[in-house]
């Protein structure tokens, strides 16, 4: 299993941790700024979401374009979805790969079923999304993955949208996860740490912020970075754990 960190731009010192790990960027902000050349593999988002809430317009010719100058800059690129409408994000996965690309499709949560069992009949690797607004309702996000996952078994790989809970990580073989925790909860000054697979929160305040004297950690960057050294960990336990029980996904 492999976690890729979302929102790597914003503390680009994550790149110089050592460990087998990805980064996740979005098309919306490559676009802009242009895609990194690191060590780390790359996947890349297609930005729906930014579309979905209007935060941009980019089209599916646009994505297109980019892509053929830039697909072989990333390890994979999701298909532009439209989120609330598996019929459209099936019709552009379609397109694109006529246009010459092989995007990784995503289903949602909410979509009926039958395209999982399309996607599976037609693929070895999919994502699963929509999944963030329930990571904090677990019996939701449980029902939904138990269904997933009784169709698609060990049987394909899945990319997991957002997801990084220990919980939900040692319930589902997901090949792939990625996420803004590591980030987020180091702007918040919240340390990270590691019991028996389960995630510990420690709140620190920073030296600039207090006169109390903050152990290890002067800003939230140094939390940034020590949370994910700790997801790192995590991962490669849950990739043992998972192994154990006969599941071993080649790279």
């Amino acid at each position: 299993m492999r976690i890729y960190f979302a929102g790597y731009k914003s503390v680009k010192d994550v790149l110089n941790v050592e460990g087998d790990f990805g980064v996740l960027t979005s098309y919306v902000e490559v676009n802009k700024k242009g895609i990194d050349k690191i060590k780390q593999p790359i996947i890349l988002d297609s930005g729906a979401f930014s579309v979905a809430s209007g935060r941009s317009k980019h089209t599916i010719d646009d994505y297109i374009k980019f892509l053929h100058k830039h697909k072989n800059e990333v390890e994979w690129y999701a298909n532009l979805d439209v989120i609330g409408n598996a019929k459209e994000t099936y019709d552009n996965q379609k397109e694109m790969e006529k246009q010459g690309l092989r995007p990784v499709p995503t289903f949602h949560y909410g979509s009926d079923f039958k395209w999982l069992k399309k996607y599976k009949e037609e693929y070895t690797f999919i994502g699963l999304g929509g999944l963030v607004p329930y990571t904090k309702r677990k019996p939701k996000l449980h029902q939904h993955l138990n269904k997933c996952f009784s169709i698609i078994k060990a049987d394909i790989k899945a990319h997991g949208w957002g997801i990084t809970s220990p919980e939900t990580l040692l319930r589902y073989p997901f090949y792939s996860t990625d996420s803004t925790s590591w980030l987020k909860f180091g702007a918040y000054g919240t340390v990270l740490s590691l019991n028996n697979l389960k995630l510990e929160c420690r709140r620190k305040r920073f030296k600039e912020q207090s006169n109390h004297i903050t152990i290890g950690f002067d800003k939230g960057t140094e939390v940034s970075l020590h949370n994910a050294k700790i997801y790192i960990k995590l991962q490669n336990l849950i990739t043992k754990v998972w192994e154990k029980k006969g599941i071993k996904w080649a790279s």
